[in-house]
């Protein structure tokens, strides 16, 4: 049924209403995907292409099109021939809407799904009801749009770019080659323990550490009597600080003064740099290298998970490279101005993010329009 709206010539159809399905002539099975091929496979998962087949008589021509994936709410705006993979991939056109516009839509509505789980989320979709422009106006909505992906995909590929040299400038700056130049770690950091008994009225805040050094966290606060007999440490700020369940998957973080009053549990221990020995952004580095990992593994005996446990005896007996506390610094330095513009993209992305989710609400809906 269609109705009509305050803007002239807009009309207002559920998706399902203004889409149909294209015929697939068959679908490749996962395993038979191949790394090189003649045509590209398109499925539902994230990754625009997924592998390759040479399957001519199972390829789709009946383009340009959008996929949907059933299962994962994918959308791909497909101009090129390919062959389908795996199950969930539904392939859509409109008589109504151009190709453009159709995956805008699309890209924009499928955020207000609920989560299902593994379910058929297209049930859910088409019975959503859009705005529908004229086809002129569809085309400059999804020109504008499309304007932003580009900047979202370039952005994307730089800060894939940055992330792969400033991973390689680690390994370069802290090397473990030179044997002459390591240490054991307790013979270059002092273990800070500053226990208490914590007052039951009194609120208190923890830390925790995620893993892969993407830094600290605070959980909720708590009462001295909810702690329990719990042991529990003042954080001392300027310290290496590690969690030793998870530290098998790099939970290292360092104290700073924002943590000044806040409390961690016996799980995660503090140490302290030795003052012109070692510098603490360069241990911190050290870890978030493949071998500091493969370190960190090495001092977490046990099986996966939680039994993977870091043992502090084996920890401070590890054998890292340290250098002149002056060539630390410089890499510290180089490191850091890296990281800093890998920083600046990851931000601007997530600018130019929120400027396409806020076009999408103005432009898809008609409260802002191209003409």
């Amino acid at each position: 049924m269609t109705k009509t709206t305050q803007y002239k010539n807009w009309i207002v159809k559920s998706i399902g209403e203004s889409v149909y399905t294209v015929n697939i002539p068959k679908k490749i099975q996962t395993k038979d995907y191949k790394p090189e091929g003649k045509y590209p496979i398109i499925d539902q998962g994230k990754k625009k292409i997924c592998g390759f087949g040479n399957e001519i008589e199972y390829l789709v021509m009946d383009i340009p099109l959008v996929m949907f994936g059933d299962h994962t709410k994918e959308v791909k705006y497909l101009d090129f021939n390919f062959l389908v993979g795996a199950d969930g991939t539904k392939l859509l056109k409109s008589k109504l809407l151009t190709t453009e516009f159709l995956f805008q839509i699309l890209s924009y509505y499928k955020k207000s799904l609920p989560d299902l789980g593994y379910s058929r989320y297209f049930t859910e979709l088409k019975n959503i009801d859009i705005k529908i422009p004229p086809l002129p106006e569809q085309q400059k909505i999804a020109e504008v749009l499309s304007t932003w992906d580009k900047a979202i995909q370039d952005t994307n590929a730089i800060i894939k770019k940055l992330e792969a040299r400033n991973k390689a400038l680690a390994n370069k700056l802290i090397s473990f080659k030179d044997s002459f130049s390591h240490k054991k770690i307790k013979e270059v950091v002092d273990r800070i323990k500053k226990a208490f008994i914590p007052i039951k009225e009194e609120l208190y805040t923890q830390i925790g550490i995620r893993s892969h050094a993407k830094g600290l966290f605070y959980k909720e606060p708590v009462t001295g009597k909810e702690l329990g007999n719990k042991s529990v440490f003042w954080i001392e700020p300027n310290c290496f600080v590690v969690n030793i369940v998870f530290a098998w998957e790099q939970a290292v973080a360092k104290t700073t003064d924002k943590e000044l009053g806040y409390i961690a549990s016996h799980r995660f221990p503090m140490y302290k740099p030795k003052e012109g020995v070692l510098d603490l952004d360069y241990l911190l580095y050290l870890f978030k290298t493949p071998k500091g990992k493969d370190l960190l593994e090495l001092a977490s005996p046990g099986g996966a998970g939680r039994n993977k446990t870091l043992g502090q005896s084996n920890f401070l007996d590890l054998n890292i490279p340290v250098p002149p506390i002056e060539e630390q610094r410089n890499a510290v330095e180089v490191l850091n101005t890296a990281n800093h513009e890998l920083k600046q993209y990851q931000e601007k992305l997530e600018v130019l993010k929120l400027q396409k989710k806020g076009l999408m609400q103005q432009l898809l809906t008609g409260k802002i329009r191209t003409v």
